[in-house]
């Protein structure tokens, strides 16, 4: 029958990842979205972040996807781990702004206190407007409208 569906495949996914082989990596490096890292996953992950060759044929975009992966696991190392690749950035604006983009996609205090921060020091700088759209739709108010309390909001407008 062969190996459940439910286990933990993330041992073989870093294989291949690592692999020498150029199409067994590249099919992985192209399969980071559509892979559940979790919790477990977060070392592994920074790892390969950090680790990835600038000599890679795909440097960017695969460095790119991994700290993106970054800003759809609720753990209290990802802060810490996104805070230490943005410094590492320098001024590289592409990973800085996908660091800027996981943290607000991450939706915590750790993270907001982190984003509010870097936003303030060093605002990103995006190549196209519609960038700053998709930095700032993941950004919830912290204060949330009571509109059902308020049946006649719309006609006290008026």
């Amino acid at each position: 029958m062969g190996p459940s569906v439910f286990t933990n495949k993330l041992d073989l996914f870093f294989r291949d990842f690592y692999s020498k082989d150029s199409l067994v990596g590249k099919r992985a490096k192209e399969a980071i979205p559509n892979v559940y890292f979790g919790a477990a996953g977060v070392p592994a992950l920074l790892r390969a972040i950090n680790e990835l060759s600038y000599n890679d044929k795909d440097y960017f975009n695969t460095r790119t996807r991994l700290i993106n992966e970054l800003g759809y696991i609720n753990d209290p190392v990802v802060v810490s781990g996104l805070k230490n690749i943005y410094e590492k950035a320098g001024d590289t604006s592409t990973f800085q702004n996908v660091v800027l983009k996981a943290l607000a996609h991450l939706k915590t205090r750790p993270a907001y206190d982190l984003l509010k921060t870097l936003l303030v020091q060093d605002p990103p700088i995006f190549e196209n407007a519609a960038d700053y759209n998709y930095l700032f739709q993941d950004l919830g108010d912290s204060l949330t409208w009571p509109v059902r309390s308020f049946p006649n909001y719309y006609n006290c407008l008026l």
